[in-house]
């Protein structure tokens, strides 16, 4: 499968998946955003990296992704047209927590000077 098709892809599902989750899942206390997606090259699975707000929250936003993931998967085969929908794996996404991390320290040392 060509990249660009990969790519179009996982800008589908993320646009689509952000619309299911909000729609489908009742979340009071916490607000989960899909950072990024990665599709394996013959479609047939996605990586959905998650950030979560606030942070305290980042188990239990992904135990209930996981848990979730077969209704997300179907509501999503309604919404997007292809012949098989990717099974989906929802991860922590380590890059966003790095930065976050970055971003503290830099407002901490701009607070000392």
């Amino acid at each position: 499968m060509s990249t660009i098709r990969t790519q179009q892809v996982s800008s589908e599902i993320l646009h689509q998946l952000t619309q299911i989750i909000s729609k489908t899942l009742e979340i009071s206390n916490y607000l989960i955003t899909i950072t990024r997606s990665e599709i394996s090259p013959d479609l047939k699975y996605a990586k959905i990296f998650i950030s979560v707000i606030p942070d305290t929250y980042r188990g239990s936003a992904l135990s209930i992704l996981k848990k979730n993931a077969h209704i997300l998967q179907k509501e999503l085969s309604k919404t997007i047209r292809f012949y098989t929908v990717p099974k989906l794996h929802f991860h922590i996404d380590e890059h966003e927590v790095k930065r976050i991390v970055i971003s503290d320290v830099i407002d901490e040392i701009n607070s000392v000077r």
